[in-house]
């Protein structure tokens, strides 16, 4: 089964925030926007795709197998959410390692925030280009602040991955079933 690792970026503002609303709410909201999603096919080169490249995106989904694929994201409630609601893709497994991590990570961080995750393992710094987002349309964004968001949301793919391999490892090695 191929494994995939994506990430949704949306728009979101001070008002208008998964930390203040529950993910179904947030998503069906008439401000939601996805910004960009950035996917890893198994150890592939990452991809990103931006708001204005949506009908790339979509070829790209639509040609892909997933009923034959895992699908990883660190909450894949909310982008699974959007994956099945917007694209119409459903994978044959989810994998959330938010959750693969609450009994591993969090008895030690009290947080199971990618952040969180990537520090307890020392795979790298989660970056913070995202705040640079806030508030802003997708039309009003620059190059500058598309590279960053790209940045941003490949950098989160990568930990994602690696806190996956991980975590997954340790439950392989504890003889827990992830599947």
């Amino acid at each position: 089964m191929t494994t995939i690792t994506l990430d949704f970026e949306t728009y979101y503002d001070d008002d208008y925030t998964l930390k203040k609303m529950p993910i179904a709410e947030y998503v069906m909201d008439m401000r939601f926007e996805v910004l960009g999603l950035a996917v890893q096919v198994e150890d592939e080169p990452t991809q990103w795709w931006h708001w204005d490249e949506k009908h790339h995106l979509e070829d790209w989904l639509l040609r892909f197998p997933f009923e034959e694929a895992t699908v990883v994201a660190h909450n894949a409630l909310f982008d699974g959410f959007i994956l099945e609601r917007f694209f119409d893709v459903h994978p044959a497994r989810w994998c959330c390692t938010m959750m693969m991590a609450r009994p591993i990570v969090a008895p030690h961080t009290g947080k199971v925030a990618l952040a969180n995750v990537a520090d307890y393992f020392k795979l790298g710094l989660k970056g913070d280009e995202l705040r640079n987002t806030k508030g802003k349309k997708p039309w009003s964004f620059t190059a500058e602040d598309w590279e960053r968001l790209k940045t941003y949301c490949v950098q989160d793919v990568k930990l994602t991955r690696m806190c996956y391999n991980l975590l997954l490892a340790w439950y392989e090695a504890n003889h827990v079933d992830v599947t």
